[in-house]
């Protein structure tokens, strides 16, 4: 009832002729006085189910509040959903003789499934209401419609139009609704939401929103053997991606950079790994990090020491190289400098070591098995 008259206050402000700074004694006690009709009418649309889809349950609980806007004299229509498989959407216009243009949005869906009513009703213990979506946000419908029946008693007009909407897809982003709300909205001055406040129902005069972003990223295929640094990784790319869409939040920013920075290092490992260059100072100067954090980093996450990872993936490749029958033109010291060796002596005594054999050996071997 508090968020009821708080409601009905910030209306009031909307229109600068009958602002007021102390308590509207008439108002205050209208409110009081609705309060069982309040409760009746909470009880009776809670009592609905009206989870996110479920187009029965939503158009019960519009086809109710339609009728009691009807008998304010609201002009009602019907929205279809934007999205299938949704409820309508119901639109209240109201008529006054001023000059604001109030706009007033609410939501019926819940997040609660079917059968929940039969489960746990509306019940009131003590100085609380209980039941499926009593909070979020049937109260808060409810706060709209005791508060325009309050304006219409006290013949209130002084606005232009007050619309009120009670939309049916809020709880999965407003799937149904996103481009009645924008048309709406450039058509009015100031919007009230019925989502719950703060304790002890305070009106919350800003808060975040959320979006869904889609981002597609495209890499550049290349030959892994041949010319890696031609290619372009799209995992790279959708985690740099990602980082930046953290925005100006720079705890946020700071997280994102920190939780991602091992993956970022494996994947820019997997881009430089041929390159003889590539040495742990390297790696750490493309990540903005010193060598100690890079150490620390890799050994979290890590068996091997990061110089020893680097030798046995180079091996790896090498060892594919050598089995390939397009390769066996190229001498063992190409291959090994490729693959990001410098020294063939070193190559062929860390190849023996992970393999058992030379080089030689195994390019013996695998022309035998093809």
């Amino acid at each position: 009832m508090k968020t009821a008259l708080a409601l009905l206050c910030a209306i009031l402000v909307a229109a600068p002729a009958l602002a007021a700074p102390k308590r509207n004694d008439k108002l205050y006690a209208a409110v009081q006085a609705s309060r069982d009709g309040y409760l009746a009418l909470l009880r009776d649309i809670v009592n609905i189910d009206s989870g996110t889809g479920d187009v029965a349950g939503g158009a019960k609980v519009t086809a109710l509040l339609s009728t009691q806007l009807k008998e304010l004299g609201a002009d009602i229509r019907t929205e279809p959903a934007e999205a299938p498989g949704l409820p309508d959407n119901l639109v209240a216009v109201f008529h006054g003789t001023g000059k604001g243009r109030i706009l007033v949005i609410a939501h019926v869906d819940t997040v609660f499934g079917p059968g929940t009513v039969s489960t746990r009703p509306f019940s009131i213990q003590g100085d609380r209401a209980h039941g499926p979506g009593v909070g979020d946000e049937k109260a808060g419908v409810v706060n709209a419609v005791m508060a325009l029946k309050i304006l219409h008693d006290m013949g209130f007009k002084n606005f232009a139009t007050i619309t009120f909407l009670v939309e049916t897809s809020e709880e999965r982003g407003s799937t149904g609704t996103q481009k009645l709300i924008r048309a709406l909205a450039v058509q009015h001055d100031v919007e009230f939401n019925m989502e719950p406040g703060d304790a002890p129902d305070v009106i919350t005069v800003w808060r975040k929103g959320s979006a869904n972003v889609h981002i597609q990223v495209k890499g550049r295929a290349a030959h892994a053997g041949v010319a890696p640094q031609d290619g372009r990784n799209a995992a790279t790319e959708l985690v740099r991606a990602l980082i930046v869409s953290t925005g100006a939040d720079l705890d946020r920013q700071h997280s994102a950079i920190t939780d991602s920075l091992p993956l970022r290092i494996r994947l820019y490992l997997g881009d430089h790994l041929r390159e003889p260059s590539l040495t742990p100072a390297k790696i750490a100067a493309a990540h903005h990090i010193s060598l100690r954090q890079l150490y620390n980093v890799w050994s979290r996450t890590n068996e091997q020491s990061l110089s020893q990872w680097i030798i046995t993936q180079r091996l790896i490749a090498a060892r594919g190289e050598l089995a390939r029958p397009d390769a066996a033109a190229h001498t063992i010291s190409a291959i090994a400098r490729h693959c990001g060796f410098i020294d063939t002596a070193h190559f062929a005594r860390k190849f023996r070591e992970a393999y058992g054999m030379s080089p030689r050996e195994w390019r013996s071997i695998a022309r035998q098995q093809l």
